[in-house]
């Protein structure tokens, strides 16, 4: 499948805007008569409105983006053919279809409200042309120089042709018409119609490629199986191609509330297919286990419903990469008994910490009730389920039983880094390998509770008592049923809030603060890499950062899937702050800032994109 071919312009000044309206009638909108061969429909609320008020936003917490925000939004007539606004209404909402075709540019489509029909057409031809079309329907002006987009147009406004509005259910059209961005992805017409041919071609690819790997014979003394492990990656790609063709259509928006920017994404499936592919048989939770964990880190997940496939992912992963077969092989025994498992809830920390007990500093704990079994799974493969095996040229050392922590024998996995005498590493590998050295950098412990299982990386013992200490004061598990206490620490504001703002009860929570990550990746480049990385640590540790976290949920529901998103305004703030170090650190990793972020290249001007 090529890749959708939107206007880089116009969807960046779309994404943008954002403030909260009263949400229209649906008989004052064009989208019952936009045709259901329409790609992408995207609705900007009362851009006026909108458009003032994200310029109020953005200068409220970086007064230079926020002038920087202003030029933009002065030339936001050209994003629709229209430079000087002539005959809009810009108090009524704005519509933009997108009809897409392989191998050409894509078709866009303007239904833009007019105060003066006339007016709006003489302005557009001054920027498009004489070829510009022109439908006027009731309140609105449809237009185009694409003869073939406009003429799908044509038929959506005569009757001819379906519309999109009725391929969308209650909740598909709630999504759309309440966020501020709305945005409609007909992804049923992509995969059928428009890109069906790629989409046959990916499969027999794919197809293919399984066939020879099967009769191929493949061999590496690094690697277990490396024929199983090229299978495991092409049968990967297989069920994301799938997962693809399931998909009727998407639903999304976005919104700039007080508290800072909502969005919210429905995947709609098609009639047949199951959510069960991505969450198997297990209901959404308020995962409370996401309470238990300590507080103040960089980055958590909370998973009910996807916690056999991760743990089966990685388990698998792990005894196909291992490089240690005499561990693969032992491991082989675990992953036959890890059917017997019953899980519930997961949910894991991350931190950065100090470098002399590990700068990578992980916490999980998975809820089950088959102790006995988890106990025999994890010592067969713990040899090869160290996060870093996989990454660095390593082996892994395992002492069972290997201390006594709150009651509880904890097993010990010390990572042992192989030295290469091979030429000097990449920067990458150089940063990676620096990642995990220290006293306790790379060791892993793991507890076994009768309800749970607990696993930490790095932060000595002390990392695997702080963890028995939570459960201990935490509520009893849930196993994955809703109803207990809630998924935050309520004397952690900075954790609640932002962790309110999505699904109470999901399959999946992140939370994230990821100015601070990012601020401290940059950081412990600066101690590692030195003068490779043009930021010093001083300059980090100078920004003052408060701790604030984005959230995500992802909950499986009847019909499909339904994603939100929070970044609160403070996280906001801290991306500010970041943003100038960050975008001299981009060119030594091979990225430029050119694309990304405020003031990274030209948004539209004078003319439609």
């Amino acid at each position: 499948m090529k890749p959708l071919k939107f206007s880089v312009r116009a969807v960046a000044a779309l994404a943008a805007f954002a403030i909260p309206v009263v949400v229209l009638a649906a008989a004052d909108t064009p989208l019952s008569v936009i045709p259901d061969s329409a790609d992408v429909v995207i609705r900007l609320k009362k851009p006026k409105a909108t458009l003032d008020a994200l310029v109020r936003t953005s200068a409220g917490f970086d007064t230079k983006f926020g002038a920087e925000m202003k030029k933009y939004v002065s030339a936001i007539g050209g994003m629709i053919g229209n430079p000087q606004g002539a005959g809009v209404d810009s108090n009524k909402d704005w519509y933009i279809a997108y009809y897409f075709k392989p191998g050409k540019p894509s078709g866009i489509v303007y239904a833009i409200p007019h105060t003066n029909a006339a007016n709006l057409e003489k302005g557009v031809k001054e920027s498009l042309g004489a070829k510009a079309r022109f439908k006027t329907h009731e309140k609105w002006t449809f237009y185009s120089d694409n003869d073939d987009a406009m003429t799908l147009a044509l038929d959506g406004i005569n009757g001819t042709a379906a519309s999109i509005e009725k391929r969308l259910d209650a909740d598909a059209l709630a999504v759309f018409d309440r966020h501020d961005i709305g945005m409609i992805v007909n992804v049923r017409h992509l995969t059928e119609d428009v890109y069906q041919l790629e989409m046959e071609t990916y499969q027999s690819v794919l197809q293919a490629i399984q066939s020879d790997i099967a009769a191929t014979k493949l061999a590496s003394p690094g690697l277990a199986d490396i024929k199983q492990l090229f299978q495991f990656y092409a049968e990967t790609f297989e069920l994301g191609l799938s997962g693809i063709s399931n998909i009727d259509h998407i639903t999304g928006g976005a919104s700039l509330k007080g508290a800072g920017v909502d969005a919210e994404q429905m995947i709609q499936l098609k009639d047949g297919a199951s959510t069960e592919m991505l969450f198997t048989a297990d209901s959404a939770s308020t995962i409370p286990l996401l309470e238990k964990l300590p507080t103040g880190r960089l980055m958590y997940v909370g998973m009910s419903g996807p916690v056999r496939l991760w743990n089966a992912t990685r388990l698998q992963m792990a005894r196909l990469s291992t490089p240690d077969q005499a561990a693969a092989a032992k491991a082989i025994q675990g992953f036959s008994e890890f059917g017997e498992i019953k899980f519930g809830t997961q949910a894991a920390a991350f931190h950065i910490g100090d470098p002399k007990e590990g700068l990578i500093r992980t916490v999980t704990v998975t809820e089950t009730s088959s102790p006995e079994t988890t106990h025999s799974v994890m010592r067969n493969s713990l040899a090869v389920l160290h996060p870093a095996a996989i990454s660095l040229s390593a082996t892994s050392e395992v002492t069972e039983e290997g201390e006594d922590l709150e009651g509880h024998k904890i097993d010990v996995v010390r990572l042992k880094l192989n030295e290469s005498k091979d030429a000097a590493p990449q920067l990458w590998q150089k940063f990676l390998q620096g990642l995990f050295r220290g006293n306790e950098a790379g060791t892993m412990r793991v507890g076994y509770l009768p309800d749970a299982l607990v696993e930490t990386v790095g932060g000595g013992s002390d990392a695997m008592t702080e963890a028995l200490q939570g459960l201990s004061r935490a509520p009893e598990a849930s196993n994955g049923k809703a109803g207990a206490a809630a998924a935050a620490p309520k004397s952690n504001a900075a954790f609640s809030g932002p962790r309110g703002r999505v699904a109470p009860t999901a399959n999946v929570v992140v939370m994230v603060d990821a100015a601070a990550l990012t601020a401290e990746l940059m950081r412990v480049g600066a101690d590692l890499l030195g003068s490779a990385i043009p930021v010093q640590s001083d300059q980090i540790k100078k920004l003052g950062l408060k701790r604030s976290y984005m959230s995500l949920s992802i909950a499986a529901e009847e019909k499909g899937v339904r994603l939100k998103v929070h970044v609160p305004t403070n996280q906001l703030q801290s991306m500010s702050k970041v943003w100038p170090l960050l975008e001299k650190v981009l060119p030594k990793l091979g990225l430029s800032s050119g694309t990304m972020g405020p003031g990274a290249g030209p948004m539209p001007g004078a003319t439609p994109p």
